[in-house]
């Protein structure tokens, strides 16, 4: 089924708004999920697969769920934790010489890294912060059954075939055309001219 999803559309059902439309999902060059921003009390973003939409234009998504369904999607997360925590080994003397009243130093301190996430590690996430061929803004996509078929950057349309990489932060064009995604192809489109 072919979408148009633009940032900043209406996500809703046939009688409720959810929110409007702030991320778009791509993972293993396939665009799977939507990320719905409820608003200021709507609660936090939602984590939404594309097929539960039912149809798109560039204003709005339909979606096939009620409330409770809406409710039950995950909360998008993205985040890193970092702290310090201390190692598991003793502190090492701090005078070189025997010496009674020569104190332990304090044990040494290292980062300890969590991140949670409600998307996979693989994905890329497309949001209006991404760039498109170094000057444009990323807008949206227009999918084919989750397969990205055109970026949409401002006005323009641009056909998937000129993208040759794809991150979160930007999309470069040119090359050779971007190769059809399958299931061990890795996000990170990379064609070598």
């Amino acid at each position: 089924m072919k979408h148009t999803l633009v940032l900043g559309a209406s996500v809703g059902c046939e009688d409720r708004q959810f929110g409007k439309l702030t991320r778009i999902v791509v993972d293993n060059g396939v665009a799977n999920q939507l990320v719905v921003n409820p608003g200021l009390f709507g609660g936090p973003e939602r984590v939404v697969p594309i097929s539960d939409v039912t149809e798109s234009t560039p204003e709005a998504i339909m979606l096939k769920c009620d409330e409770s369904e809406w409710k039950a999607y995950n909360a998008f997360k993205m985040t890193t934790h970092s702290e310090e925590q201390p190692t598991l080994v003793d502190g090492l003397p701090i005078a070189s010489a025997p010496d009674v009243n020569a104190g332990l130093a304090d044990p040494t301190l290292i980062d300890v890294t969590t991140t949670t996430s409600t998307v996979a590690e693989t994905a890329v996430v497309l949001t209006s912060s991404t760039k498109v061929g170094g000057d444009g803004t990323f807008h949206g996509l227009i999918t084919d059954t989750g397969l990205p078929q055109a970026v949409l950057v401002g006005d323009q349309t641009i056909p998937f075939a000129e993208v040759s990489e794809l991150d979160s932060t930007n999309i470069r064009l040119g090359g050779k055309a971007a190769a059809s995604p399958s299931a061990d192809q890795p996000t990170h489109l990379t064609n070598q001219p």
